[in-house]
């Protein structure tokens, strides 16, 4: 096993939702960071910033989350997957709950106040702290990302442009045309040969 991945594994976390759900997510630890010092700032990155205190460490779903049913537990569209993530989910009037968990056909179709109620509807029953990223979140990782390993994926038609021999396992009812766009099962592609890390 190569080493970047090693360490990944080690970030690597399960959180539980206040169903009991289990989250797959990266811890990403505190760093400095301003535009003109960059890394070697004296300034905390925002993103380390939680309601004006200082964090040791944020936590980010290791995949394209999916959405299921509170009621069912079931996740939405896997009974008929050629059909999957069918129709769009818009607005905040759901109950589905956001899982970040691997081998599953990411959730799409969904708009941004409907993807952000599915992670808030992760709190409750004295858990909380689940949110959609925000853009100091998304920044921070980016900037991690840069100066670690950028992860590889499906950026050109089920592999990565950059290296054409990285490829996942592709979503049930998904193809490189027609009506299905051509998604990989979450966490199969990348740095770990197509298994699920």
């Amino acid at each position: 096993m190569n080493t970047s991945l090693l360490a990944l594994k080690k970030k690597s976390l399960i959180i539980r939702d206040k169903n009991g759900r289990p989250n797959r997510v990266f811890k990403l630890d505190k760093f400095n960071w301003d535009p003109v010092n960059g890394f070697n700032s004296t300034e905390v990155h925002p993103a380390f910033i939680v309601n004006g205190t200082i964090v040791d460490a944020i936590y980010i779903g290791q995949y394209q989350a999916v959405v299921y049913d509170p009621n069912t537990f079931q996740i939405e569209g896997d009974t008929n997957p050629a059909d999957a993530y069918n129709p769009y989910i818009a607005g905040s009037a759901h109950n589905y709950i956001a899982q970040s968990i691997p081998n599953q056909d990411p959730r799409v179709k969904i708009d941004f106040d409907a993807a952000r109620k599915a992670c808030q509807n992760m709190n409750g029953n004295g858990v909380n702290g689940w949110h959609l990223m925000t853009n100091a979140e998304w920044s921070a990782l980016a900037l991690w990302c840069q100066a670690n390993q950028m992860p590889l994926g499906n950026n050109s038609y089920g592999d990565d442009y950059s290296d054409p021999t990285v490829k996942g396992i592709m979503a049930p009812g998904n193809n490189f045309g027609g009506p299905n766009p051509s998604r990989w099962l979450t966490g199969t592609g990348g740095l770990n040969g197509a298994q699920p890390y």
